[in-house]
C-alpha cells in the first residue's frame, strides 16, 4: 500500500471513531464501515495485520473524544446538578443515551414497512452504485432509482411511510432519516449522470447541448427539492410561538440591573432564563425553588458557595440557605433579584426579601429587587 493511501485509510478510521463519539448512527453502520475498510485494504493489495492494527488504533484515538466531552461536562456548572459519580458516571450516561437512540430507532408500529423503506434501499444502493454511476444504464436501473426517489420524496413531505407520519414527532428518528438522505443524494447523483451515460434516449455522441441541459435541469430539481423541505415541513417545525417566552426571559435578565444571582419560583421558564443570560453574555446563577429540582439545586449550591456555613446550609435545604444568606449579609441587595409569578404568599417577591436587613423590596418591572434607596428604582417604567 502506498504511504499516501495508507494515511488516507488511517485518517478515515480516526474520523469514524470521532463520529461514533458524536452520533449513535455510526455505531449502527459499523458493519458497513468494516466492510468498506476491508475492501479498501484489499483493493490496495495490502492485507498485512499491522495495517489493520493501525486502523483500529486510529479509530480508538477518535473514540477518546468521549473523554473530552465528559471532561467538559465535569468542569461545567451542570455537573453539580446531574448527580453523576465523576467522569465515569458521565460516560455511563452518554453510552446509555446512545443505546436508547439505537434501540428506539424504529417505531413498534409498522416496523416492517419502515425497514423496507429505510434500511433495505441502502444496501441495494451500495450493490449497484459502482455500475450505475460508472456508465451502465438500463430500464431496471431506472426503475430502481425512480423507486429510491419516490421514497425520498415521501420522507421529504413527511408522508407515510415516513417515520414521523407513523409515530408522530415525539420520537427521535436519526438513523432512518440519515439513511433516507443518503439514498436521496445517491439517487440524485445517478439521475444527473443519466444524460451522459446514454440515458433518456440521448446517444452519447449526439446532442451534447441537450445532454448538458438535461443534466443541469435534473441537478436543479434535486437542489429545489432539498430547498423546498423547510417550507413543506414548516408547520411541523415552527417555533415562532416560543418567541414571546424568549423575549420575556431576555427582559427578565435585562431588568436585573447587573445582579448576578436570580431566585426563581421554579416556573416553566428556568431553562429559557439561562439561555437568555447566555445570549446576553450575563454571568447569571439561577436558584430554582421548584420542588422537583430541590435535590439538584442543593448539590449545585453546595459547590458554588465558598462560605462553609452557607455550603452546609445548602445540604440542609434551599429555604434555610436563602434565609441565612438574606438576613446576615448586608450586600445581598446588590447581588440578588427575585422572580415571582405569584402575587402574594410565601413565594412572593416581597416575602422572599423579608429577611433582608436594611433593604426595601421594590418591584422592578418583572422582578423584585432589594435596595437601600427605593427611589433609585423606577418601578413605574
Amino acid at each position: 500500500m502506498q504511504s499516501g493511501s495508507q494515511r488516507s485509510l488511517l485518517f478515515f478510521a480516526f474520523l469514524y471513531g470521532l463520529g461514533i463519539a458524536e452520533s449513535a448512527t455510526l455505531i449502527i453502520l459499523a458493519p458497513v464501515f468494516a466492510l468498506l475498510l476491508l475492501f479498501w485494504i484489499w483493493t490496495n493489495a495490502d492485507l498485512r495485520f499491522g495495517v489493520i492494527i493501525k486502523a483500529i488504533g486510529c479509530c480508538l484515538a477518535g473514540l477518546l473524544f468521549y473523554f473530552v466531552e465528559a471532561a467538559r461536562f465535569y468542569y461545567s456548572d451542570a455537573f453539580a446538578y446531574s448527580g453523576h459519580a465523576g467522569v465515569a458516571g458521565i460516560l455511563k450516561t452518554m453510552w446509555y443515551e446512545q443505546y436508547c437512540l439505537i434501540t428506539r430507532t424504529f417505531s413498534p408500529v409498522g416496523w416492517l414497512t419502515l425497514m423496507l423503506v429505510t434500511v433495505v434501499p441502502g444496501p441495494f444502493a451500495l450493490i449497484v452504485a459502482k455500475r450505475a454511476l460508472g456508465g451502465e444504464s438500463s430500464r431496471g436501473y431506472h426503475l430502481l432509482h425512480l423507486t429510491f426517489i419516490g421514497i425520498s420524496v415521501l420522507f421529504l413531505c413527511n408522508l407515510r411511510p415516513a417515520l414521523w407520519a407513523y409515530a408522530g414527532p415525539s420520537r427521535l428518528f436519526v438513523t432512518p432519516y440519515v439513511l433516507a438522505a443518503w439514498v436521496f443524494g445517491y439517487s440524485a447523483a445517478y439521475w444527473c449522470l443519466v444524460p451522459i451515460n446514454k440515458g433518456l434516449g440521448i446517444r452519447h455522441s449526439e446532442r451534447p447541448a441537450v445532454r448538458k441541459a438535461a443534466r443541469i435541469a435534473i441537478g436543479a430539481l434535486g437542489i429545489a427539492a432539498v430547498l423546498a423541505g423547510p417550507f413543506i415541513n414548516f408547520r411541523h417545525a415552527d417555533t415562532t410561538g416560543s418567541r414571546v417566552i424568549n423575549d420575556y426571559a431576555r427582559q427578565v435578565i435585562s431588568n436585573m440591573n447587573g445582579r448576578s444571582w436570580l431566585v426563581s419560583d421554579g416556573g416553566y421558564f428556568d431553562a429559557h432564563l439561562l439561555n437568555a443570560a447566555q445570549d446576553l453574555s450575563r454571568p447569571v446563577k439561577l436558584i430554582s425553588l421548584n420542588p422537583l429540582h430541590i435535590e439538584a439545586q442543593q448539590r449545585y449550591l453546595a459547590t458554588v458557595f465558598k462560605n462553609p456555613r452557607l455550603a452546609g446550609l445548602a445540604d440542609v435545604g434551599v429555604d434555610s440557605l436563602l434565609y441565612e444568606w438574606f438576613s446576615r449579609y448586608p450586600d445581598i441587595a446588590d447581588k440578588v433579584a427575585v422572580l415571582s409569578t405569584y402575587g402574594s404568599g410565601p413565594m412572593s417577591g416581597y416575602d422572599m426579601w423579608a429577611p433582608a436587613t436594611n433593604a426595601t423590596a421594590v418591584p422592578n418591572k418583572l422582578l423584585y429587587l432589594a435596595t437601600k434607596d427605593p427611589g433609585s428604582i423606577d418601578a413605574a417604567n
